[in-house]
């Protein structure tokens, strides 16, 4: 089953009613998670085909050398394949290992502007739950915004859902910062945000490399248009 292949054409469909389509964006942005993904090396070997994709590492819980170790091996192994790679939550460690940006969730939204003018080449992304904090995004320059959650979700289970037409109202609230749909969102999902015509210049999520397997056959995922 050319399980990559049909998600890459999905990918393809909701990228051409994208809202931002005049920008050279990722389709597709990967947040990792090693107890549910397994070891990045080989999350990443799914990664090297289109759509093209951006990495967020995450990894919260790993002891902070560990995490260091793991960073800047899952940061070498995106810049081989031209991925653009950024680290969650800590910009100086970022910096140290010469990742592309930087991943705030929502409760560090307030760091941004400072941030901002002490890494002024970086890639800034933000994790957006509501409107309010979308706006505090875009007000202080985030480069772009992962609003969540769209639909159930196992990261937040229990969480209210905003479901498409809410999305595609805070796409529109803020035209100039390109917004990816993140939250139970996937290739059983996908569809139904392209229908919606939500404007979302792609998706975000943990649990997408399931999607980006390629058929048995070794078809090459198509490029977006």
């Amino acid at each position: 089953m050319a399980v990559g292949r049909e998600f890459a054409r999905q990918l393809c469909a909701l990228s051409a009613e994208s809202a931002f389509g005049g920008q050279r964006l990722p389709e597709l942005i990967v947040l990792t998670d090693e107890a549910r993904q397994g070891p990045f090396a080989s999350v990443v070997e799914h990664l090297s085909a289109p759509p093209r994709c951006w990495v967020v590492f995450r990894d919260y819980a790993m002891p902070p050398a560990a995490r260091l170790e793991a960073a800047t091996r899952a940061r070498d192994l995106c810049a081989a394949r031209g991925i653009t790679f950024l680290l969650a939550r800590d910009a100086e460690l970022a910096q140290r290992i010469g990742a592309d940006g930087v991943h705030l969730p929502q409760p560090l939204l307030p760091r941004l502007a400072q941030w901002r003018h002490a890494h002024p080449d970086f890639v800034w992304s933000a994790a957006c739950h509501d409107g309010e904090s979308l706006r505090t995004a875009a007000t202080l320059g985030a480069t772009i915004a992962l609003v969540s959650p769209i639909f159930a979700t196992r990261s937040h289970p229990g969480a209210s859902a905003m479901g498409t037409e809410r999305l595609a109202t805070l796409v529109r609230s803020q035209p100039r910062m390109p917004v990816y749909a993140m939250g139970g969102v996937g290739s059983a999902s996908i569809a139904q945000l392209a229908l919606a015509r939500t404007g979302v210049a792609g998706i975000a999520g943990i649990d997408l490399v399931a999607d980006l397997l390629t058929s048995a056959g070794g078809e090459r995922a198509p490029e977006c248009g």
